[in-house]
């Protein structure tokens, strides 16, 4: 039984390192009982030690042949933690600082791409997905706003104007910004929901709604059961597209111009009118759709818009109408 010279630990007979911290066991110096050494036979004597020359490290590059002090292993956990926390943290800071999410997607190859993700998605009631079909970003930051204004000659903060729900701001800051931003996506979850409405009252049980929404936006309760009509099922998850093209307005002067004007707004890099011949629960339903394209990417833009306008559609529709009407 002897003690280690490094750390103290108890080591029985035979080792030749310590358990504990792993330094070699230093061999017993026979030379000071020459009468003890001649005595032993020499198939007792134990196997030479052979221990690491100073400075000379095992294969592993520890030092120790073959053990990892302790100590070391402790402050290399402690490192490997600390990184993983580092990097959580930077992550989450790059996606908290604005580096990142926003409402449009990645935008579609095509005109007619967008449109069509954009009625899946209503089929399956998705409504960041619906969402995500439209510019949203980047409609903001192109649009023109102070020529819309000037055009118009008035300014209506509390009324729904050129893709907005509300008055746009024009102050560059980035509370403004995120107001436009948020009231692009009111702009979009009101045009769902007129579609919603419009799949409702075109149903013939509830074609009395559609009279008087259309005459004059005011439903008569005392003359209704507003409550049939407000569980109803608009029927939306039977959609399905039949046919998807591009709408010239009959290639007219007042459409053309329409167009550009629109176009030049919106500073796009591109504007198309896409009509798309649709059923619900079995009934033919046209839809209206500008689609922008910036940087390379297509992105609807407006409910309607100047194909619906041509064709005399009300607003209230969202660019939604049975095709009989």
């Amino acid at each position: 039984m002897g003690f280690c010279s490094q750390c103290g630990s108890e080591i029985s007979e035979g080792y030749a390192f310590c358990k504990k911290c792993g330094a070699p066991v230093e061999a017993p110096d026979k030379s000071s009982d020459p009468q003890a050494a001649s005595a032993q036979p020499a198939s007792a004597q134990p196997a030479p030690v052979q221990s690491a020359a100073p400075g000379k490290t095992d294969s592993d590059g520890s030092g120790n042949n073959g053990f990892i002090n302790p100590v070391r292993l402790l402050f290399l956990g402690i490192g490997l933690v600390v990184g993983l926390l580092i990097g959580v943290f930077a992550v989450k800071g790059l996606q908290g600082s604005g580096g990142g999410k926003t409402m449009e997607g990645a935008g579609y190859d095509s005109p007619e791409d967008a449109v069509t993700a954009y009625v899946d998605y209503l089929k399956d009631g998705d409504f960041d997905g619906m969402i995500s079909t439209f510019a949203v970003e980047s409609f903001i930051d192109h649009a023109d706003v102070e020529k819309y204004y000037k055009e118009m000659g008035t300014y209506m903060p509390f009324n729904g104007s050129f893709g907005v729900s509300n008055g746009w701001l024009t102050r560059e800051s980035d509370m403004a910004r995120q107001l436009n931003v948020e009231n692009r996506r009111s702009y979009i979850v009101t045009g769902i929901y007129r579609q919603y409405l419009l799949s409702l009252y075109s149903q013939e049980e509830f074609s009395e709604f559609a009279d008087m929404i259309n005459s004059g936006l005011v439903l008569r309760l005392d003359d209704i059961d507003i409550g049939d009509f407000l569980e109803a099922d608009p029927k939306l998850d039977t959609i399905e597209v039949v046919k998807v093209m591009e709408y010239d307005g009959d290639d007219t002067d007042a459409f053309k111009m329409g167009m550009k004007r629109q176009k030049k707004l919106m500073n796009a890099d591109d504007l198309k009118s896409i009509q798309m011949k649709l059923e619900i629960d079995g009934e033919d339903y046209i839809m209206y759709m500008n689609v922008a394209e910036y940087d390379g990417k297509w992105y609807n833009v407006e409910f309607g818009g100047v194909g619906a306008n041509y064709m005399g559609l009300p607003t209230i529709y969202g660019g939604l109408t049975p095709k009989d009407k």
